[in-house]
């Protein structure tokens, strides 16, 4: 290979990389921290999303998966609770 056919390789991977970055987080408009309490735990995450729904539910289903002690069918009862407070931000 050639030096010319590497930098042009390099250029097209860097571009790809960048691509994504950019794509992924362009779409994040609002930040949100929610906090839960479930059977007796309580805990508070932040997520962010296109929507104020989506960041919420994102951060509801993170602190579920904490205080849910790993059972799916805590993590699913607890995604059902309505939030202790739920503070969103635009970014």
């Amino acid at each position: 290979m050639n030096k010319a056919s590497t930098w042009i390789g390099f250029i097209v991977v860097l571009a790809f990389i960048g691509y994504v970055v950019y794509s992924s987080m362009a779409n994040v408009d609002i930040s949100c921290e929610v906090c839960i309490e479930y059977n007796g735990q309580s805990d508070c995450r932040t997520a962010a999303a296109p929507t104020r729904e989506a960041a919420i539910e994102a951060a509801q289903n993170t602190a579920c998966g904490i205080v849910g002690r790993g059972s799916m069918n805590d993590a699913i009862a607890c995604g059902r609770v309505v939030p202790t407070s739920a503070m969103c931000v635009q970014q």
